[in-house]
């Protein structure tokens, strides 16, 4: 149901009578995620061709291969979502010819291919309005042997940027990772898989420049798929898995001491998902149709799901939610269709549970980042592209875990962090920084963000102000409580 203006009467969420709803279907107050500068450069839409003529059969690649041994150094295996959802191994199904950002003159000297384009997309790059203008802007018409977008940040990110005569001015020779994470840009379980590095990826694949196990047992994992859910756009029944929205926000854990079992993990997935769909000539998205379904319950399947409770659970304990229970089963869940609801998943209210801390260790991290300097002058929560410094290559080194179960506060305030702060702000009146604030308290800044949302939350605590420039101060009765 939809209203509109004040609601005046009860609220109710999880059966229990509530005073506010926010947008994560909780009770508090949540923050909306931004987008990560530890994230950034890591995942890419692919290549957008814009010409069919570019894209040609295998037995066609194979004589083109054939007829001149450099023709390798243009004609590559051309992967699409479908491919990643619908085969099996995830086989290209197609060829396309690719001239990187060449001139004419490069690109002239493989003759077949670039007669195959000169034929097929010239034409049609060309074509004229009836005013004699060209009908696609500039310069797709000038430069009809190139794709419309090349996408030369991700092949470079990837290892393969050797092939393009530009490069980044910060971009050296690094080693072509021999596999790839890839995500159908727009799915129906948006799961990962790791893919060979030899390929031009369509637009509809987006790339990620991560090879380990581990990362593809984190992103398959419900605590992924519950962020991916809630952050990324839907397009029936399927969610598009856009790189800004679903993967810069979110919020990797450090892996510490389960990098092993993480690994371990996410290798017998592959194996597991991989050989029950070659076994049964099924597609990803075929797999976890059953996987999905009350009715299947072979032995295959039913390993299949345990391994994702044993994923789900490692994963957990990596960001520190050990104390969460996840109970998965078979729920009708409200983010889907009527006739798409049911899902193997973690429980509504692990899964509500799981969105507000991710958002609140998103709120951390992006808060570190911009006290740093690294978000001057972005909006919307965008990273700025000035000032900016290094960026660590591994992400499970540079990401916090923000401390839900947070020990006692060192302070002469209170036992709990939330208790030291309001304590401090009770007795002395008027509007304090939270540098202040930390100061005479001595609580650390990852006990901050949890404690000072539940007491703005809980009504205790008034916020004057945003970001750097917010200020607190206490809210007591007359009785000074």
């Amino acid at each position: 149901h939809v209203y509109k203006g004040e609601w005046r009467a009860t609220r109710s969420l999880l059966g229990s009578q509530v005073s506010y709803i926010s947008p994560f279907l909780s009770d508090r107050e949540e923050w909306s995620p931004k987008r990560l500068r530890a994230n950034e450069g890591r995942a890419f839409v692919g290549s957008y061709v814009l010409g069919k003529g570019f894209v040609i059969s295998h037995e066609e690649a194979q004589r083109l291969l054939g007829d001149d041994p450099r023709n390798t150094e243009v004609v590559f295996p051309y992967i699409n979502g479908e491919d990643l959802t619908s085969d099996p191994d995830q086989r290209p199904s197609r060829w396309v010819i690719n001239f990187w950002d060449w001139s004419e003159e490069e690109a002239r000297k493989y003759s077949l291919p670039y007669r195959i384009v000169e034929e097929r997309v010239k034409p049609d790059r060309q074509r004229l309005k009836k005013n004699g203008e060209y009908k696609l802007r500039k310069p797709l018409p000038q430069r009809w042997w190139q794709y419309a977008d090349k996408r030369p940040a991700l092949y470079h990110a990837i290892g393969r940027g050797g092939a393009f005569k530009k490069h980044p001015k910060s971009w050296s020779f690094d080693r072509e990772i021999d596999r790839v994470m890839c995500v159908t840009l727009s799915s129906k379980y948006a799961l990962p898989q790791l893919v060979d590095n030899s390929s031009v990826f369509d637009q509809k694949v987006v790339v990620i420049n991560l090879d380990s196990f581990r990362y593809l047992a984190l992103l398959s994992s419900s605590i992924h798929n519950s962020w991916v859910f809630h952050n990324g756009s839907t397009l029936g029944v399927s969610r598009n898995y856009t790189p800004s929205n679903c993967f810069e926000t979110f919020p990797f854990p450090i892996f510490g001491d389960f990098c092993g079992e993480l690994d371990e993990l996410g290798r017998v997935l592959e194996e597991r998902r991989a050989g029950i769909m070659r076994a049964k000539s099924l597609g990803l998205t075929d797999l976890y149709n059953i996987f999905h379904s009350r009715d299947a319950s072979n032995s295959a399947v039913n390993c299949l799901r345990e391994l994702h409770v044993e994923i789900d659970r490692c994963v957990a304990r990596c960001y520190g939610f050990d104390d969460l229970d996840l109970r998965h089963g078979f729920y009708s869940v409200p983010y889907l269709p009527e006739r798409e609801k049911v899902r193997f998943t973690i429980c509504e209210s692990a899964r509500i549970e799981v969105l507000r801390r991710l958002s609140e260790l998103n709120r951390q991290q992006y808060e570190e980042e911009a006290a740093l300097g690294l978000h001057v002058g972005g909006s919307r929560g965008s990273p700025s592209r000035s000032p900016r410094t290094r960026r660590t290559n591994s992400a499970d080194t540079i990401q916090p875990r923000l401390d839900f179960e947070s020990g006692p506060a060192a302070s002469k305030y209170g036992e709990t962090p939330s208790a030291a702060i309001f304590n401090f702000l009770k007795a002395n009146d008027g509007w304090y920084a939270k540098a202040d604030i930390l100061t005479a308290t001595g609580i650390t800044d990852r006990q901050w963000v949890m404690a000072i949302s539940e007491l703005v939350t809980a009504g205790q605590v008034k916020r004057q102000g945003e970001r750097r420039g917010a200020r607190y101060r206490a809210i007591v009765d007359d009785k000074g409580v």
